[in-house]
């Protein structure tokens, strides 16, 4: 009996492993080969509005207020840009912002105001995308929270953990490990927190390794 429950056991640890392995495996396939669509297309980098904010000041504030906040809004996108355009040479980019969003979900780019580096508008004509990947400063997503509405309706919102500049793909989906799809600000350690340079820099590094650990395990 003793004999035949350890050979049960053997045999459940060798076909988990052998699943967790062929596991291990696709994700790694499926993250080499993002990789390699990052490198050859674009990185859209998305830009947030901010409307509500600026509605909400306005009715606290006033218009001045929001104009002020509109100037400090330019200034650090402008920062981010720079530091794509000094600091980030993995793929092409190019900068939108989040009210087309909806025309980049749907590749509708000819509705779609891109800018560069300098935060000039980039003329259409001047640029094709084949393939491309979404890049934002927000929030990680750890999970989904279900809530119920007022009528009884079940839905699911993803609940947010620390400050990071994150990689979606072409749906806005959040990419995963062992894609190396968020690098943290550490916002909120003030000694320790990245600015746009040390930020964009570290980004870059990260897929600069990642990339060619991949090829080198892959010969």
């Amino acid at each position: 009996m003793i004999k035949i429950v350890t050979f049960s056991l053997l045999l459940f640890t060798l076909f988990s492993t052998k699943v967790l392995f062929s596991q291990e495996n696709t994700r790694k396939t499926l993250a080499t080969q993002q990789l390699e669509e990052l490198a050859d297309g674009y990185l859209l980098v998305q830009l947030f509005n901010r409307d509500r904010t600026k509605h909400f000041i306005r009715q606290e504030l006033g218009d001045e207020a929001v104009k002020k906040y509109e100037l400090t809004q330019l200034s650090n996108h402008k920062k981010l840009m720079k530091a794509f355009q000094n600091h980030y040479f993995f793929s092409k980019v190019l900068f939108f912002y989040s009210a087309d969003k909806n025309h980049v979900l749907n590749q509708s780019f000819e509705n779609v105001t891109f800018y560069g580096y300098d935060h000039e508008v980039v003329k259409l004509d001047t640029i094709k995308i084949n393939s491309f990947y979404v890049g934002e400063l927000s929030r990680i997503e750890t999970d989904s929270i279900t809530y119920t509405n007022s009528i009884g309706e079940s839905h699911k919102r993803p609940s947010y953990g620390f400050s990071a500049f994150i990689i979606r793909d072409n749906q806005f989906r959040q990419l995963t490990k062992p894609f190396p799809y968020y690098t943290r600000t550490l916002e909120g350690v003030p000694i320790f927190r990245r600015k746009e340079n040390a930020l964009i820099k570290s980004l870059q590094s990260k897929l600069e390794r990642k990339h060619k650990s991949f090829k080198k395990s892959s010969r």
